[in-house]
C-alpha cells in the first residue's frame, strides 16, 4: 500500500510540474515573445537615438526574461526525456549548469540509454542529478563534479561525485528531517519508487558521493487489493 501511494504522490508532483510548465509556456512566455514583435515594430517608427537605445536594452531585458522562463519550463519537465533518452537531457543540463558555475568544473561520463530505460526511470535519474548538482552548487564548495551514467544488462547506475567540504551521512531517514535535508529525502523515496536504491557516501572534508542503482524496467506498484481468484 505504501509502495501504490509513494507511487501516486510523485506522480501527482509531476503532473503538477508538467502543467505548470505547460502554463508557463503558453501563457507568460507568449505574451513576452508578443511584447518583443511589439518592440521591434515600435523600433522602426522611433527616430530619436536615445529612445532606440533604451528600446534596445528594454529588449535585452525581456529577452534575458523569456530565456529564464525556458529554462523553468525545462527544468520543470524536460522535452527531449522521450524522444532522446536521459543521457542527452543530463548533458543538455550539465551544459548550463556549467555555464551558471563558470568556477566549478563539470565531467560527464555518460553512457547512451537510447530508448532502453522506463519513463519512469529516466525521470528518476533527472530529478535525482538535478538534486545533486545544485546541492554541490549551493552547499559543497567544491571545485570539480563528476556525472556518470552507465548501463548493465539488466540495472542503470548515475553518480554524481564532488570534491567539496563534504558532510556527516544521517543514519536514517528520521535524522534528515531534523537537520532540513527534504531533498535528500525525496532522492531516496523516487530511487525506491523504481525499485532502485540510493547510496550517500560523504564525510567532512572528503566530498561527497551520491549514487543511484535501479532496474532498466521500472516494477509496476503492487495493487492495494489483489483480485480473488475466479472459482471454476
Amino acid at each position: 500500500m505504501m509502495d501504490l501511494l509513494l507511487h501516486r504522490l510523485l506522480d501527482s508532483e509531476e503532473n503538477e510540474r508538467q502543467r505548470l510548465a505547460q502554463v508557463l509556456h503558453d501563457g507568460p512566455l507568449q505574451e513576452l515573445h508578443s511584447l518583443d514583435f511589439r518592440m521591434v515594430a515600435l523600433a522602426r517608427i522611433i527616430e530619436d537615438e536615445q529612445q532606440q537605445m533604451q528600446l534596445t536594452e528594454m529588449r535585452s531585458t525581456l529577452r534575458q526574461l523569456a530565456r529564464h522562463l525556458r529554462s523553468i519550463c525545462q527544468d520543470l519537465r524536460p522535452p527531449a526525456l522521450t524522444p532522446f533518452g536521459v543521457s542527452a537531457v543530463l548533458r543538455s543540463f550539465a551544459e548550463g549548469f556549467q555555464q551558471e558555475q563558470p568556477d566549478l568544473e563539470v565531467e560527464l561520463d555518460l553512457q547512451d540509454d537510447g530508448q532502453q530505460l522506463s519513463e519512469r526511470a529516466r525521470l528518476t535519474l533527472y530529478r535525482i542529478s538535478q538534486h545533486a548538482l545544485r546541492n554541490v552548487a549551493q552547499h559543497a564548495y567544491a571545485s570539480r563534479v563528476l556525472v556518470s551514467l552507465k548501463l548493465g544488462d539488466e540495472e542503470v547506475e548515475l553518480c554524481i561525485q564532488d570534491d567539496g567540504r563534504g558532510f556527516v551521512v544521517p543514519d536514517d531517514w528520521m535524522l534528515m528531517i531534523q537537520q532540513g535535508k527534504y531533498g535528500l529525502l525525496n532522492c531516496m523515496e523516487r530511487a525506491e519508487a523504481v525499485g532502485g536504491q540510493l547510496q550517500i557516501h560523504s564525510q567532512p572534508g572528503a566530498g561527497t558521493q551520491l549514487c543511484i542503482t535501479a532496474p532498466i524496467v521500472a516494477p509496476a506498484p503492487a495493487n492495494i487489493v489483489q483480485e480473488p481468484a475466479a472459482s471454476s
